[in-house]
């Protein structure tokens, strides 16, 4: 089994022993299993299925961005016919679902990594990086903080009021956001392409050529030479 955690501010993954390191059985934590129908809200599956958000952009592509999303208020048949889904509800629903029991095989609880730790248990923690992929992501006297805890504590408040403060003081320094989705196909850059996107003000309702415009303008900000801002933009562009 494999376990992200953090030691001595750098990711790593472990790997443990699997019999020890498991998660619980359905039978000591069950899931939330609610009863979905055609006219059953956004909200209502998101509330029951917290994973369904990524399952159906995994799946479907929806809920990704502006052009693909909806509002909490649609309902499932809404959603499916909005976005001209043909797979059938059954099929829609049965994504849903499934999407939760994938996310639980794939994560692990940072307690439960604590309370192996604790027991003096064998995991070996390997860093999975490079020493050049070191050196370029670290940033002199920056700090890596992990945020963990049970549904509910209040991480997400958290980081929330630390944006504000952050943004309340632009001239100190600047909020940049992105989100590493746990599984899917296309994923490897999303989190930095969610960066880019914010610090160069590219709007998903954006054309080509608008996008294009505002990354430039973006990359002639901070890199004089010509040479080197054709080279950012080639890759930063994909």
């Amino acid at each position: 089994m494999e376990i992200d955690v953090t030691v001595e501010g750098k990711g790593v993954r472990g790997l443990g022993s699997a019999a020890k390191l498991t998660r619980k059985t359905e039978e000591e934590e069950p899931m939330s299993f609610q009863e979905i129908g055609p006219d059953t809200t956004m909200e209502e599956i998101l509330r029951a299925y917290p994973s369904a958000k990524i399952g159906l952009f995994q799946r479907y592509h929806i809920g990704g961005c502006a052009s693909c999303g909806y509002q909490p208020t649609d309902t499932l048949a809404e959603v499916c016919r909005t976005h001209h889904i043909v797979d059938s509800l059954n099929a829609v629903i049965a994504c849903i679902r499934q999407s939760q029991g994938v996310e639980a095989q794939l994560h692990i609880r940072p307690a439960e990594v604590a309370a192996a730790l604790q027991r003096e248990e064998h995991v070996r923690l390997l860093d999975v990086r490079s020493p050049q992929e070191w050196e370029a992501a670290h940033l002199q006297g920056a700090q890596l903080v992990t945020v963990a805890g049970e549904p509910g504590v209040g991480k997400s408040r958290l980081v929330r009021e630390f944006r504000a403060f952050v943004d309340s003081q632009p001239e100190r320094a600047r909020w940049r956001q992105g989100r590493c989705l746990p599984y899917g196909e296309g994923i490897t850059f999303w989190a930095l392409g969610e960066i880019v996107k914010s610090q160069a003000g590219i709007l998903e309702s954006d054309s080509p050529h608008e996008a294009s415009d505002k990354l430039t303008a973006a990359i002639g900000a901070i890199v004089e030479d010509p040479t080197e801002r054709d080279w950012l933009k080639t890759r930063l562009a994909l």
